[in-house]
């Protein structure tokens, strides 16, 4: 199944620092020397934003060694955010050495403060089994989390998860529901799994999905 990359933000420090010029490569220097003095004071959303800067080569040289650095810094101190990227480092081995058990460790830190894109790349974990055994049941409890959460990746996840019966017995109308949730919120192929799955169904079930369809779209639509 599929996951999310790291959050990365362009023109990042203008979230915390405005200058009152145009922004050019020196000021951008002059900000990144600005976020280093905050984030060496300990200070862990400019720990964070110091990261996305190596992570991305934003105002300073690119670095992802020194971005895993910051991003750990923050993630100690409980910063959502970067927890996330952490664990996409670790997922992907850029800038640390690939390791699956400490993705899902920072995976799930984040996905228990309800970071709806870390829950569901955790669950691509359990679901592929990697760096853990295949675990169909927790990959369904994360999926939904994210899902509720009105996450459109998890929606198309869960929906997949429900039509091929995975750690849970299938159910055709489970899923075109929630692949109708996922192309409402404009997930890429969710509308044409959706479709697929329509044209399976019998006439009592489509009164039943389209039902169900309506209900979630209603709730878990962002």
């Amino acid at each position: 199944m599929k996951k999310y990359y790291k959050y990365i933000t362009a023109l990042f420090l203008t979230a915390i620092f405005t200058v009152s010029m145009p922004v050019l490569a020196a000021a951008e220097s002059s900000q990144v020397r600005m976020t280093r003095v905050a984030a060496e004071s300990g200070d862990a959303e400019a720990q964070y934003h110091l990261a996305l800067a190596y992570d991305s080569g934003d105002g300073i040289e690119l670095d992802h060694e020194k971005a895993v650095y910051w991003y750990q810094k923050a993630a100690d101190q409980g910063y959502v955010d970067a927890m996330f990227n952490l664990a996409v480092s670790y997922d992907e081995g850029e800038g640390v050495e690939l390791d699956d058990q400490m993705a899902i460790f920072w995976y799930t830190k984040a996905a228990e403060l309800n970071d709806s894109d870390a829950q569901n790349n955790l669950a691509v974990m359990y679901e592929d089994g990697e760096g853990t055994d295949v675990d169909y049941a927790k990959a369904l409890y994360w999926y939904t989390k994210s899902a509720e959460n009105g996450n459109s990746l998890a929606q198309y996840n869960l929906a997949d998860l429900y039509y091929n019966g995975r750690g849970v017995a299938p159910n055709k109308i489970e899923a075109y529901a929630w692949f109708a949730v996922a192309a409402e919120n404009d997930e890429s192929g969710a509308d044409e799994r959706r479709r697929g799955v329509w044209r399976e169904l019998n006439k009592d079930d489509r009164i039943k999905a389209r039902e169900l369809a309506a209900q979630y779209i209603d709730e878990y639509t962002l």
